[in-house]
């Protein structure tokens, strides 16, 4: 029997009992299962930070893991364990695992001393393109610099014409290569966003929910990272990025919960950071006029 070390709260209170799983897809740092009704478990080390629907292992722990997994292998899900039907060996306990929790709490006012701390941070990458071609927007003149379908398609995502919305939103679901693309890393940055702060009309989670859940306009791992934004779930990382920007947690962590983030993935941690910094220069102008 294999110890989980680490698991989200939110989404094991959420498995469903007899469920089977499968391996869906596999990684360096870990692989993702799935079950019937499609949905996914990412089962590795934290390497990118605690995540919304991740079962964390150490290494030592995952290189065991993977050893016997195949495509044919199955795993039974009951009383807080995952059999595997083949050689309980290759199980997984939760029993004796720390839970986390990944759900972000509505914050009201933005830290306006901790946003300068994140742009000033932001600047020493600017250099650096995201998946859309596009350097970090640290300022409003390099965002006016973008490619005018990225700018167009960002401006429809602020709108409160829900048509116009849609067409902001079928734009960057997607959009991008890899099993996240770029699109969707951005828009889980504004979600992250909007879920502290109230940065974009009532329309949109609703508008995207429906996408998300009635349309095949993705990958299923970017499917599920939106699906937990939409909860309000999201990485440990990012959750504190958002408490560092409403003054919950002291800025001074700042640099290392950056750096932790953009080193996720190939560009998708930087896709995430444009995300937050688009909705910091378009959606929060009246919020940071009170910001403290």
């Amino acid at each position: 029997m294999i110890e989980v070390w680490k698991y989200p709260i939110e989404r094991i209170n959420e498995l469903i009992p007899d469920s089977i799983w499968q391996l869906h897809s596999e990684f360096t740092n870990g692989v993702n299962l799935v079950d019937e009704a499609g949905n996914l478990l990412f089962i590795g080390t934290d390497k990118n930070g605690e995540l919304p629907f991740g079962l964390h292992l150490t290494f030592r722990n995952l290189v065991h893991f993977k050893a016997e997994l195949n495509k044919n292998t199955r795993f039974h899900y009951h009383n807080l364990t995952f059999v595997n039907q083949e050689n309980l060996e290759y199980s997984l306990s939760l029993k004796n695992s720390t839970p986390y929790s990944v759900a972000l709490e509505k914050k009201g006012q933005l830290n306006s001393d901790a946003v300068d701390s994140l742009f000033k941070w932001a600047s020493k990458e600017e250099k650096k393109r995201n998946g859309l071609g596009e350097y970090l927007p640290t300022t409003e003149f390099i965002l006016d610099n973008w490619m005018i379908e990225n700018k167009q398609a960002i401006g429809y995502l602020f709108s409160e014409n829900p048509v116009e919305i849609q067409h902001g939103l079928h734009y960057f679901i997607g959009r991008g290569q890899g099993l996240t693309p770029s699109g969707d890393d951005f828009l889980v940055g504004l979600l992250s966003l909007e879920k502290g702060f109230s940065i974009v009309d009532n329309q949109f989670e609703i508008i995207l929910e429906t996408f998300v859940s009635s349309e095949k306009l993705t990958t299923d791992i970017s499917e599920a990272y939106l699906q937990a934004a939409l909860k309000g779930r999201f990485s440990t990382s990012i959750n504190q990025l958002i408490d560092v920007l409403a003054g919950t947690k002291n800025k001074t962590a700042l640099p290392d919960i950056l750096t932790k983030i953009i080193q996720n993935g190939h560009t998708s941690g930087i896709d995430t950071l444009t995300g937050i910094l688009v909705g910091l220069l378009i959606g929060t102008k009246d919020i940071k006029k009170g910001a403290s």
